[in-house]
């Protein structure tokens, strides 16, 4: 795997998370635009959130079919012209039907980049070949929530998805450079609806899939559903301006990206359950300070905590995600971001019933107790589980 086509997938990677937590700073012009509340307008989170998810049970089967980078490219072109539909949308509900079919075609990105990754590298140096993927990652979630913030406060919520189509657009240019020709092959005979659906499941009950598909499940719920509020919060609590609630929310991926230089060094030194443990325990903190705080000022302090507590946690995770089913990679994987943006999907839902009648403090509070029990169960798992080789 060359170091070009590891960085376009990581681009690919970069708009395709910038277009999940783009619209967290969102709701509340959407919201005012439309008249509505903030925790009706979070659909707009919730439709791609869903649509990604189910889509997942897609593109597994297809990737162990067909040509997991082509499946990539063709998906990045989908998602640019999806994307754009956002921006014209007149109607709340327009609104969460274009953000359903973008998160439809943005399916595939993330997982079979993964899956390919699985394929290609040992797993010895796959954790850190993935954390330069996640780099792109995390520097989509800095993206899309920084640049949201600007976009909104200066032009409109509207030119936030103009911009996300171009660089969709841009992803798959420089994908298909990078790839070049794909030769083609004999796909071997189709499946059938009902046993491909058979198949999943079965692979969903092995012992080595379930505890994974479980904790990824709950960490999208109680991490990044309630994390989605945290713009809300700084908006409504402290009166900030989007930009600024950009620029403290981009912090987040400082921590992100920081693992993704030092992940060779917390992997030898930590190992998988010494990340989970830590990282769950940073998260907590975070979820803490974030509750308790009554003023701006320890956000900047909060952001960055949660974004390496974050991508310790879920590097861990995915990295284990790729080992799950290695004769059917392509559909393990896909089940398991399926999982994690079902369970976000899930988080978002009652997390924004809870701020309609609360605010954000209690959906903090619940992650902060609940994320090192989750954690804790997973390193349990570790432990008895053989590393695989």
């Amino acid at each position: 795997m060359t170091r070009g086509l590891i960085f376009w997938l990581a681009v690919s990677a970069f708009a395709s998370s910038a277009a999940v937590r783009i619209a967290d700073p969102l709701f509340p012009p959407v919201a005012a635009e439309f008249g509505v509340t903030i925790g009706q307008a979070s659909i707009i989170a919730a439709s791609y959130a869903l649509a990604y998810g189910l889509c997942q049970l897609v593109f597994g089967p297809l990737g162990d079919r067909f040509n997991k980078l082509r499946l990539v490219q063709l998906s990045t072109l989908a998602a640019a012209i999806s994307v754009f539909a956002c921006g014209l949308a007149s109607s709340l509900d327009w609104l969460a039907v274009a953000r359903l079919v973008s998160g439809a075609f943005a399916a595939g990105i993330i997982p079979l980049s993964m899956a390919y990754i699985g394929d290609s590298v040992p797993y010895r140096q796959r954790q850190n070949v993935l954390a330069r993927l996640m780099a792109g990652t995390i520097s989509g979630v800095i993206f899309g929530q920084a640049a949201g913030g600007f976009l909104i406060e200066y032009l409109s919520w509207r030119s936030v998805f103009f911009v996300l189509s171009a660089l969709f657009l841009i992803a798959m240019i420089g994908l298909r450079a990078a790839t070049g020709p794909i030769e083609k092959t004999t796909p071997p005979p189709p499946k059938g609806i009902r046993q491909t659906a058979r198949e999943l499941f079965r692979l969903a009950l092995r012992p080595s899939v379930r505890p994974v598909l479980a904790t990824v499940f709950l960490e999208g719920a109680i991490v990044l559903g309630v994390f989605a509020y945290v713009s809300s919060h700084l908006h409504d609590h402290f009166g900030l301006r989007f930009d600024q609630v950009g620029l403290i929310l981009a912090i987040f991926g400082i921590g992100g990206l920081l693992f993704a230089l030092i992940s060779p060094f917390l992997v030898r030194t930590l190992g998988e359950s010494g990340l989970v443990m830590l990282g769950s325990g940073m998260i907590a903190a975070a979820m803490t300070a974030a509750a308790v705080s009554e003023s701006v000022l320890p956000f900047f302090a909060i952001a960055p905590v949660m974004g390496l507590g974050f991508t310790m946690l879920h590097n861990t995770l995915q990295t284990r995600a790729t080992q799950m089913a290695p004769a059917n990679r392509g559909s393990a994987v896909s089940l398991f971001a399926s999982m994690f943006f079902l369970g976000q999907m899930t988080g978002v839902a009652i997390a924004g019933w809870s701020y309609d009648q609360w605010g954000a403090v209690p959906g903090f509070a619940a992650s902060a107790i609940f994320t090192p029990l989750l954690a804790a169960a997973f390193a349990l798992h570790l432990r008895r589980t053989k590393n695989p080789d």
